[in-house]
């Protein structure tokens, strides 16, 4: 009599980490982007967010907000995240500098194709 009976699964302590639980856990990805090297170590190495020069390739058709998969050179998917473009858009500014987004879209949602707010690493 008294004994606790259960599991307990404590609260994520902050937003964004509920935020990345959701990008991982949530919907199924809607597209893959490929990104070089430059990206890569910009990802993972400097916490940065993915910017349309190191997008090499997209595939699938997704709209702005859709979660997507990240791959390295070899195709290894190392993130996931939330795209600031849809992918027609992101085929026209992959691999271009983020100040020239407006000039090849005429308009602009920001410099980042995802920020690192809306992505989640899947390597250590």
């Amino acid at each position: 009599m008294g004994e606790a009976v259960g599991t307990r699964f404590p609260a994520l302590e902050t937003r964004l980490e509920r935020r990345k639980a959701w990008i991982l856990a949530g919907p199924k990805p809607a597209g893959t982007i490929y990104v070089d090297k430059g990206a890569v170590d910009a990802l993972c190495q400097k916490g940065r967010s993915l910017l349309p020069a190191g997008i090499r390739q997209i595939e699938g058709e997704f709209q702005r907000g859709d979660t997507v998969v990240i791959t390295d050179p070899n195709r290894h998917e190392f993130a996931r995240g939330i795209v600031a473009y849809a992918s027609t858009e992101l085929r026209l500014i992959a691999g271009a500098r983020s100040d020239e987004i407006e000039q090849r879209l005429g308009y602009t949602y920001g410099d980042v194709a995802v920020h690192r707010n809306d992505m989640i690493l899947l390597t250590d």
